[in-house]
């Protein structure tokens, strides 16, 4: 892997939410809507990958700062990180470089592994009518208990269904 120290990756900023959490980063694709949740050490390789610290850089700062285990943490460890977030697309355009072989990708997912940390997971996400399907009241009260258990449109609860109690909307 020589000759890789001087890519200097950059995290896609523009067209997506972010929301930090203590263990873990949710990010929200506007474009693509997509949803990813990245895990504690991942989430913070993307967050250095500023586009001026080098890949050599941001080796030494795994070393230093992703705790326990991280001293292990090397070229090809980092390189099949950013592998993942390039993947997910949670790059910007990436400078040409290495493409890991499969060996390589089998040595990154059991050392990566074996650090914790480094998991991105695509959650699913509901489009936005989806997500603002509601029912009124009157809708509420003409369904009875024959409606799905959506939720009611003024914010008071869900409509009435299995496993859910009779209508409840004001």
């Amino acid at each position: 892997m020589s000759g890789v120290g001087h890519l200097r990756p950059r995290a896609r900023r523009r067209g997506l939410v972010v929301v930090r959490l203590p263990d873990e980063t949710l990010v929200y694709d506007l474009k693509r809507a997509r949803a990813f949740c990245l895990q504690g050490r991942l989430a913070r390789l993307w967050r250095w990958s500023d586009g001026r610290t080098t890949l050599a850089a941001l080796v030494r700062r795994a070393r230093r700062r992703l705790g326990a285990g991280a001293e292990d943490a090397d070229t090809a460890l980092v390189l099949g990180a950013l592998n993942r977030l390039r993947r997910a697309r949670l790059l910007e355009a990436p400078e040409p470089g290495p493409r890991p072989s499969i060996a390589e990708r089998r040595a990154f997912l059991a050392r990566a592994a074996a650090l914790g940390g480094f998991a991105l997971v695509e959650v699913a996400a509901p489009t936005a009518a989806d997500a603002a399907t509601c029912v009124t009241r009157l809708q509420c009260i003409a369904q009875g208990r024959n409606c799905g258990g959506e939720a009611c449109c003024d914010g008071s609860g869900f409509c009435g269904g299995p496993g859910f109690s009779p209508c409840r909307c004001r």
